[in-house]
């Protein structure tokens, strides 16, 4: 069966951040007291980011973010740092491949199965944006 090492697909917990098990359940507050020195960002509308770089999986870093709506967690984006690319050196042609690269890197780790009764996992590429990057989404 697939490697599971950076997420639990039984229940949604994400354990690519080794210091602390991140589950569904993990609040805002709880992220802020382990890692008060992570760079947030306070939207304004009751959403606030916090920022997680270059964590270690297999051959790979990571770019890690966590979106919570007030303190409940409602989902996370990461990205490889090695599929990341410098606005000149951007191309959509770029952004597609790296969203299926993603989207393989995905099948060999966890398997086809995208959607859970936690929530859901897929790479997307974000047209607006110009970013693509790995969305895990759980149900609130």
């Amino acid at each position: 069966m697939a490697n599971k090492n950076f997420l639990d697909i039984q229940n949604g917990n994400f354990l690519l951040i080794k210091e602390l098990e991140i589950t569904p359940k993990t609040t805002y507050s709880v992220l802020r007291e382990h890692f008060p020195n992570n760079e947030i960002w306070e939207v304004g509308t009751g959403y606030y980011w916090l920022y997680f770089y270059d964590y270690a999986f297999e051959d790979k870093l990571f770019n890690i973010s966590f979106c919570f709506k007030g303190e409940q967690l409602e989902s996370l984006c990461f990205c490889m740092n090695d599929r990341y690319t410098s606005w000149e050196d951007w191309s959509e042609e770029y952004e597609l491949q790296t969203e299926k690269y993603y989207k393989q890197w995905l099948t060999s780790h966890i398997g086809d199965k995208r959607s859970f009764d936690w929530g859901s996992i897929d790479a997307h590429y974000d047209r607006k944006g110009g970013r693509t990057a790995i969305w895990l989404s759980y149900k609130i």
